[in-house]
Protein backbone atom coordinates (compact mmCIF):
# COMPACT_ATOMS: atom_id res chain seq x y z
CA UNK A 1 0.00 0.00 0.00
CA UNK A 2 2.67 2.18 0.84
CA UNK A 3 4.97 1.24 -2.22
CA UNK A 4 4.32 4.94 -3.97
CA UNK A 5 6.10 6.37 -0.96
CA UNK A 6 9.19 4.37 -0.92
CA UNK A 7 11.73 3.01 -3.83
CA UNK A 8 12.43 -0.90 -3.97
CA UNK A 9 15.26 -0.49 -0.94
CA UNK A 10 12.69 0.76 1.37
CA UNK A 11 14.03 4.50 1.22
CA UNK A 12 11.25 7.32 1.23
CA UNK A 13 11.05 8.91 -2.17
CA UNK A 14 12.24 12.27 -0.77
CA UNK A 15 14.08 14.49 -3.29
CA UNK A 16 17.30 14.86 -1.60
CA UNK A 17 18.44 18.72 -0.91
CA UNK A 18 22.10 19.48 -1.72
CA UNK A 19 21.79 23.05 -2.47
CA UNK A 20 24.02 23.99 1.00
CA UNK A 21 21.85 27.03 1.97
CA UNK A 22 18.79 25.00 2.10
CA UNK A 23 20.44 22.27 3.69
CA UNK A 24 22.14 24.96 6.56
CA UNK A 25 18.25 25.55 6.71
CA UNK A 26 17.29 22.43 7.12
CA UNK A 27 19.54 21.28 9.93
CA UNK A 28 19.37 24.35 11.75
CA UNK A 29 15.43 24.00 11.86
CA UNK A 30 16.35 20.17 13.06
CA UNK A 31 18.79 21.70 15.81
CA UNK A 32 16.26 24.26 17.23
CA UNK A 33 13.08 22.25 16.67
CA UNK A 34 15.40 18.99 19.03
CA UNK A 35 15.39 21.59 21.70
CA UNK A 36 11.87 20.69 22.26
CA UNK A 37 12.90 17.31 22.94
CA UNK A 38 13.66 18.20 26.42
CA UNK A 39 9.82 19.05 27.35
CA UNK A 40 8.58 15.97 24.99
CA UNK A 41 8.51 12.20 27.24
CA UNK A 42 9.00 9.56 24.66
CA UNK A 43 11.73 6.96 24.41
CA UNK A 44 11.37 5.91 20.52
CA UNK A 45 12.48 2.24 19.12
CA UNK A 46 12.79 3.52 15.70
CA UNK A 47 12.87 7.11 14.06
CA UNK A 48 11.92 8.17 10.44
CA UNK A 49 14.26 10.91 9.72
CA UNK A 50 12.32 12.74 6.49
CA UNK A 51 14.58 15.27 4.89
CA UNK A 52 17.75 15.66 4.69
CA UNK A 53 19.80 16.87 7.33
CA UNK A 54 23.44 17.52 8.07
CA UNK A 55 25.39 14.49 9.84
CA UNK A 56 26.41 17.01 12.49
CA UNK A 57 22.39 17.28 13.13
CA UNK A 58 21.55 13.29 13.04
CA UNK A 59 24.76 12.56 15.38
CA UNK A 60 23.19 15.10 17.86
CA UNK A 61 19.70 13.62 17.42
CA UNK A 62 21.60 9.49 18.47
CA UNK A 63 23.15 11.09 21.37
CA UNK A 64 19.69 11.88 22.63
CA UNK A 65 17.91 8.56 21.88
CA UNK A 66 21.23 6.04 21.88
CA UNK A 67 18.84 3.34 22.08
CA UNK A 68 16.64 4.31 18.64
CA UNK A 69 17.38 3.08 15.47
CA UNK A 70 17.06 5.05 12.81
CA UNK A 71 16.13 4.89 9.02
CA UNK A 72 16.85 8.18 6.92
CA UNK A 73 14.81 8.58 3.83
CA UNK A 74 18.38 10.17 2.34
CA UNK A 75 21.73 7.76 1.61
CA UNK A 76 24.65 7.86 4.37
CA UNK A 77 26.87 10.28 3.29
CA UNK A 78 30.76 8.77 2.08
CA UNK A 79 32.72 10.05 4.86
CA UNK A 80 36.45 9.64 6.68
CA UNK A 81 35.80 6.42 8.95
CA UNK A 82 35.73 8.69 12.20
CA UNK A 83 32.05 9.72 10.78
CA UNK A 84 31.58 6.02 9.95
CA UNK A 85 31.97 4.89 13.21
CA UNK A 86 29.51 7.29 14.90
CA UNK A 87 26.98 8.01 12.15
CA UNK A 88 26.52 4.11 10.54
CA UNK A 89 25.20 2.21 13.55
CA UNK A 90 22.96 4.93 14.02
CA UNK A 91 20.74 3.83 10.77
CA UNK A 92 18.96 0.07 10.28
CA UNK A 93 18.87 -1.11 6.53
CA UNK A 94 15.67 -2.17 5.82
CA UNK A 95 15.15 -3.75 2.02
CA UNK A 96 11.76 -4.39 3.31
CA UNK A 97 8.76 -1.85 2.82
CA UNK A 98 6.00 -4.10 4.69
CA UNK A 99 8.14 -3.05 7.87
CA UNK A 100 8.08 0.66 7.68
CA UNK A 101 3.96 0.27 7.91
CA UNK A 102 2.61 2.05 10.86
CA UNK A 103 6.03 1.38 13.42
CA UNK A 104 8.05 4.79 13.64
CA UNK A 105 7.61 5.57 17.17
CA UNK A 106 8.90 8.89 15.93
CA UNK A 107 8.95 11.15 12.47
CA UNK A 108 11.51 14.00 12.17
CA UNK A 109 10.53 15.92 9.48
CA UNK A 110 12.51 19.53 8.28
CA UNK A 111 10.79 21.27 5.62
CA UNK A 112 11.80 24.23 3.45
CA UNK A 113 7.75 26.09 2.98
CA UNK A 114 4.32 23.88 2.72
CA UNK A 115 2.22 25.73 0.71
CA UNK A 116 -1.87 25.07 0.85
CA UNK A 117 -3.37 22.93 -0.90
CA UNK A 118 -4.76 19.40 -0.87
CA UNK A 119 -0.46 17.77 -1.29
CA UNK A 120 -0.85 19.14 2.46
CA UNK A 121 -3.33 17.48 4.05
CA UNK A 122 -2.24 14.11 2.01
CA UNK A 123 1.58 14.83 3.43
CA UNK A 124 0.22 14.64 6.96
CA UNK A 125 -1.73 11.72 6.27
CA UNK A 126 1.33 10.13 4.80
CA UNK A 127 2.86 10.87 8.24
CA UNK A 128 -0.18 9.32 10.12
CA UNK A 129 -0.24 6.16 8.14
CA UNK A 130 3.83 6.18 9.27
CA UNK A 131 3.32 6.60 12.75
CA UNK A 132 2.92 3.67 15.31
CA UNK A 133 0.12 4.03 17.71
CA UNK A 134 0.88 6.39 20.26
CA UNK A 135 3.86 7.46 18.28
CA UNK A 136 4.67 11.26 17.74
CA UNK A 137 5.04 13.69 14.83
CA UNK A 138 7.84 16.16 15.06
CA UNK A 139 7.89 18.94 12.33
CA UNK A 140 9.55 22.13 11.56
CA UNK A 141 9.10 24.70 8.22
CA UNK A 142 9.42 28.05 7.28
CA UNK A 143 6.03 29.87 7.80
CA UNK A 144 4.20 32.58 6.01
CA UNK A 145 6.33 35.54 7.16
CA UNK A 146 9.63 34.39 5.53
CA UNK A 147 11.29 36.85 4.19
CA UNK A 148 8.59 39.70 4.91
CA UNK A 149 11.07 42.83 4.24
CA UNK A 150 10.68 41.46 0.54
CA UNK A 151 7.11 40.48 -0.25
CA UNK A 152 5.98 44.32 -1.09
CA UNK A 153 7.98 44.34 -3.97
CA UNK A 154 6.54 41.25 -5.73
CA UNK A 155 3.02 41.07 -6.53
CA UNK A 156 2.84 36.92 -5.68
CA UNK A 157 2.75 36.19 -1.87
CA UNK A 158 4.65 32.87 -0.34
CA UNK A 159 1.81 30.63 -0.27
CA UNK A 160 2.44 28.97 2.90
CA UNK A 161 -0.18 27.10 5.23
CA UNK A 162 -0.41 29.56 8.39
CA UNK A 163 0.61 27.70 11.52
CA UNK A 164 -2.92 27.80 13.08
CA UNK A 165 -4.50 26.32 10.00
CA UNK A 166 -1.64 23.77 10.30
CA UNK A 167 -2.68 22.55 13.37
CA UNK A 168 -6.20 22.07 12.44
CA UNK A 169 -4.97 20.02 9.61
CA UNK A 170 -3.48 17.86 12.00
CA UNK A 171 -6.90 16.95 14.23
CA UNK A 172 -8.65 16.80 10.66
CA UNK A 173 -5.67 14.19 9.74
CA UNK A 174 -6.77 12.36 13.03
CA UNK A 175 -3.36 13.98 14.83
CA UNK A 176 -3.93 14.41 18.59
CA UNK A 177 -2.83 17.31 21.11
CA UNK A 178 -1.06 19.63 18.51
CA UNK A 179 0.83 21.99 19.55
CA UNK A 180 2.67 25.27 17.34
CA UNK A 181 4.69 27.29 18.02
CA UNK A 182 7.13 29.83 15.73
CA UNK A 183 9.92 31.97 16.16
CA UNK A 184 11.86 34.54 13.83
CA UNK A 185 15.54 33.99 13.12
CA UNK A 186 16.84 37.03 11.03
CA UNK A 187 20.08 36.45 8.70
CA UNK A 188 21.75 39.77 7.51
CA UNK A 189 23.50 40.15 4.17
CA UNK A 190 26.29 42.92 2.69
CA UNK A 191 26.15 41.05 -0.47
CA UNK A 192 23.14 41.76 -2.73
CA UNK A 193 24.13 39.27 -5.05
CA UNK A 194 24.20 36.60 -2.71
CA UNK A 195 20.99 37.72 -0.83
CA UNK A 196 19.15 37.31 -4.66
CA UNK A 197 20.34 34.27 -5.23
CA UNK A 198 19.30 32.61 -1.46
CA UNK A 199 16.17 34.58 -1.60
CA UNK A 200 15.54 33.04 -5.17
CA UNK A 201 16.34 29.41 -3.70
CA UNK A 202 14.06 29.64 -1.29
CA UNK A 203 11.50 29.50 -4.23
CA UNK A 204 8.64 31.88 -2.44
CA UNK A 205 8.80 34.50 -5.11
CA UNK A 206 7.34 33.44 -8.34
CA UNK A 207 8.19 36.48 -10.58
CA UNK A 208 12.10 36.05 -9.02
CA UNK A 209 12.29 32.40 -10.28
CA UNK A 210 11.02 33.96 -13.90
CA UNK A 211 13.40 36.83 -14.28
CA UNK A 212 17.01 37.39 -13.61
CA UNK A 213 18.11 40.26 -11.54
CA UNK A 214 17.13 43.35 -13.55
CA UNK A 215 18.03 46.77 -12.99
CA UNK A 216 14.30 47.85 -11.72
CA UNK A 217 14.28 44.71 -9.27
CA UNK A 218 18.30 45.65 -8.24
CA UNK A 219 16.55 49.38 -7.66
CA UNK A 220 13.64 48.02 -5.75
CA UNK A 221 15.73 45.89 -3.56
CA UNK A 222 18.87 48.24 -2.95
CA UNK A 223 15.66 50.40 -1.17
CA UNK A 224 15.26 47.93 1.57
CA UNK A 225 18.94 48.22 2.55
CA UNK A 226 18.76 49.03 6.25
CA UNK A 227 20.68 51.81 7.97
CA UNK A 228 23.11 49.62 8.60
CA UNK A 229 23.75 49.09 5.17
CA UNK A 230 22.97 45.42 5.47
CA UNK A 231 19.59 43.74 4.24
CA UNK A 232 17.89 41.81 6.52
CA UNK A 233 16.02 38.74 5.36
CA UNK A 234 13.31 36.88 8.31
CA UNK A 235 12.59 33.40 8.15
CA UNK A 236 9.64 32.64 10.07
CA UNK A 237 10.65 29.48 11.99
CA UNK A 238 6.97 27.17 12.81
CA UNK A 239 7.64 24.34 15.10
CA UNK A 240 4.73 21.29 15.66
CA UNK A 241 4.15 18.17 17.36
CA UNK A 242 1.22 16.14 17.58
CA UNK A 243 0.27 12.36 18.59
CA UNK A 244 -0.93 9.51 17.08
CA UNK A 245 -3.64 7.71 19.31
CA UNK A 246 -5.52 4.81 19.28
CA UNK A 247 -9.17 5.48 17.15
CA UNK A 248 -11.83 5.90 19.64
CA UNK A 249 -14.98 3.91 18.87
CA UNK A 250 -18.44 5.82 18.93
CA UNK A 251 -20.27 5.23 21.23
CA UNK A 252 -24.17 4.93 20.03
CA UNK A 253 -27.04 4.98 22.46
CA UNK A 254 -30.58 4.35 20.91
CA UNK A 255 -33.54 5.16 23.11
CA UNK A 256 -36.76 4.45 22.30
CA UNK A 257 -39.07 7.98 21.44
CA UNK A 258 -42.21 5.61 23.25
CA UNK A 259 -39.77 6.12 26.86
CA UNK A 260 -39.55 9.47 26.58
CA UNK A 261 -41.67 11.18 29.20
CA UNK A 262 -43.68 14.66 28.38
CA UNK A 263 -44.34 16.47 31.67
CA UNK A 264 -47.69 18.15 30.84
CA UNK A 265 -48.18 21.54 32.54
Amino acid sequence: MLSKYFNDMGILKTKIIDNPFLLWIKTELSERMAQNLAFIRIDPNKILIENKIDTKAVTELKKIYPKSSLIASFPLPKSPLETILQIKKAFTKNTDTSNLVSNFDLIWTCNLAIPKGESTESKIKTWHELNATDGLLMLTYLGPDTAKEFQEIFSTKPDIVDMHDFGDLLVHCEYSDPVMTMEYLKLEYVDIEILLKELKTLNLFQELNESESSPKLLEKVNKLKSYDGKWHLTLEIVYGHAWKVEKRKKHITTIDANSILVKKK
